[in-house]
């Protein structure tokens, strides 16, 4: 997963339906820093290809939530936030039905310990709440 940040992000545009669902795996069930990978991997992907990640969004959100909270390590649960806040910028019709769920999970993490998760949860909450 690693190796996948020096390929230029085009070329992973046009390989992105085989590596859609692996990015997808290894949410769920990789380490902590392939996690955090993962997820950086997503935020570009949020960018690059819209529609592929607007179609596996139900899950995508639900992962997402999941590793914004303890005991994900410190990096996992602030990257997991600013991807949630880029999943904001997908089309309205695509997001809106997450509207609620986000920003209940989001109002979660503003309790967190750590100041660096509640700041990246204030900003990835006003995201959705401007939805």
């Amino acid at each position: 997963m690693h190796t996948l940040q020096a390929v230029p992000v085009q070329v992973r545009v046009e390989e992105l339906p085989s590596l859609f669902p692996l990015i997808m795996e290894l949410l769920e069930c990789g380490s902590g820093s392939v996690k955090v990978s993962a997820v950086e991997q997503m935020e570009e992907l949020v960018t690059a290809a819209p529609l592929l990640v607007g179609s596996h969004l139900p899950t995508l959100v639900s992962e997402l939530l999941a590793l914004a909270l303890p005991p994900s390590p410190l990096k996992l649960r602030k990257a997991s936030l600013v991807c949630v806040g880029k999943l904001a910028s997908l089309p309205h019709h695509v997001v809106y039905p997450y509207k609620h769920r986000v920003v209940e999970s989001l109002g979660v993490c503003l309790d967190d310990k750590k100041r660096l998760v509640r700041s990246e949860a204030v900003k990835s909450r006003d995201k959705w709440f401007s939805l």
